[in-house]
């Protein structure tokens, strides 16, 4: 294992890789750090392995010792070129990373996978998350790999699609009124008084993050060791578009990629405390009152850890990219969209990402030759009731060729 240490993206403090979460001076997320002098260009290819790998073939990059990884053989997910969305829309170069292929149908599979295998090299036998449903989901199921006891806090409005697939895996499961800033504000005091290790997947557990960053390799790889002009990231706190920018820096300081992506970060309307901050010209950004959105994955109003958004909107500024927030009929529009076009069931907090991409082209902010990724972070069957609305114009008929007639077979062309 070539990490060595992590470091305070505020203060600068340094900190030894052990049952570490933020900062100790000021509460800041950490980020790892690495011999980077001592890791070979290779270790960022993902065809250098085997599928079954899953983002282990990048071991040398985590922050956890290849011997202990746990893994359901998340990664290695396509790249997939959106030409008919792409032309509807009159962009030339649409590319949709598809998250949607993961073990467990989501992209936090990969900070989970790295999270869940720290937990087992630092000898615990109890990990638990707070977490809006797709963590809760991953981590549950990692658990269940690597012989661990599991405990959920998830908050009230946390769609019973997610709590069903949660549940299966046996794991407890708490539920929490309020929003899942309080369900990590009790996932945070209980592992401090029970002695479980947190590994949610915000931007509390340092090593998670890390697994995020192996998009960027992938992404890289499929490009031809290149980034792309823009990637579009549904944020709630942003370790994703965190973790996919430091992906990309690493490669570039490995010599692999010559530019750096501009990075967006998409937010839903109803809770938009990064989007707020970007368009005020903040520099720090403050909780979210009342959140709600149907995008549930990113209903983040950050309270009590709103450093972690003012960590992800210095990102995106240094990236030159851009924040923006997208009602939630945006997202539905969005979602309808990329299935009929492309056939990709987004849940929708992924649909935000392609929503954003409609406005940022709108508004002259993207150019039509830009080349342009979206992360497609979750599955349609993670929250399907969210177009249950599409269920209405289902005609029913019997069964003759006549009934069939009857109807205006044009639709179904």
């Amino acid at each position: 294992m070539f990490a060595t240490h992590a470091v305070c993206t505020e203060c600068g403090r340094r900190h030894a890789l052990e049952r570490v979460y933020r900062c100790e001076s000021c509460g800041a997320p950490l980020d790892v750090q690495y011999q980077y002098a001592d890791i070979s260009p290779a270790a960022f290819d993902p065809t250098c392995g085997s599928r079954a790998d899953g983002i282990w073939i990048h071991h040398d990059l985590l922050p956890a010792s290849a011997s202990y990884a746990v893994t359901l053989g998340e990664g290695r997910t396509p790249l997939l070129r959106c030409e008919r969305i792409g032309q509807l829309l009159g962009l030339s170069c649409l590319l949709a990373k598809d998250e949607t292929r993961q073990p467990t149908g989501s992209f936090k599979d990969r900070p989970l996978s790295v999270a869940v295998s720290r937990a087992r090299e630092l000898g615990v036998d109890t990990v638990t998350t707070a977490s809006s449903g797709n963590a809760a989901a991953s981590m549950v199921a990692y658990a269940a790999r690597a012989g661990l006891r599991a405990v959920v806090f998830v908050p009230s409005h946390t769609p019973a699609s997610k709590l069903l697939q949660i549940a299966a895996s046996g794991a407890k499961i708490v539920r929490v009124t309020g929003s899942v800033s309080d369900s990590m504000a009790l996932a945070h005091t209980s592992a401090r008084e029970f002695g479980w290790y947190n590994v949610t997947t915000t931007f509390e557990n340092p090593y998670s993050v890390e697994g995020d960053k192996t998009v960027a390799y992938e992404i890289a790889a499929d490009l031809g060791w290149r980034a792309p002009r823009w990637i579009i990231v549904p944020v709630g706190a942003g370790p994703l578009l965190a973790g996919i920018w430091k992906g990309f820096c690493e490669m570039q300081r490995a010599g692999l990629v010559n530019m750096l992506p501009r990075m967006v970060a998409a937010q839903a309307a109803g809770c938009a405390p990064i989007a707020r901050a970007f368009r005020a010209g903040a520099g720090v950004v403050l909780p979210w009152d009342s959140p709600r959105t149907i995008a549930s994955g990113i209903q983040d109003p950050l309270a009590g850890y709103s450093q972690d958004g003012t960590y992800t909107l210095k990102i995106v500024r240094q990236s030159l990219g851009t924040a923006v927030a997208v009602s939630d009929e945006a997202i539905l529009r969005a979602i309808r969209l990329m299935d009929e076009a492309e056939g990709l069931y987004m849940e929708p907090s992924a649909g935000a990402a392609v929503a954003a991409l409609t406005d940022l082209l709108q508004d002259g902010s993207m150019a039509s030759g830009d080349e342009v990724v979206v992360v497609s972070t979750g599955h349609g069957l993670k929250q399907p009731f969210a177009t249950e609305n599409e269920l209405q114009d289902i005609p029913e008929i019997s069964p003759t060729l006549q009934s069939l007639r009857a109807l205006d077979l044009d639709t179904f062309a």
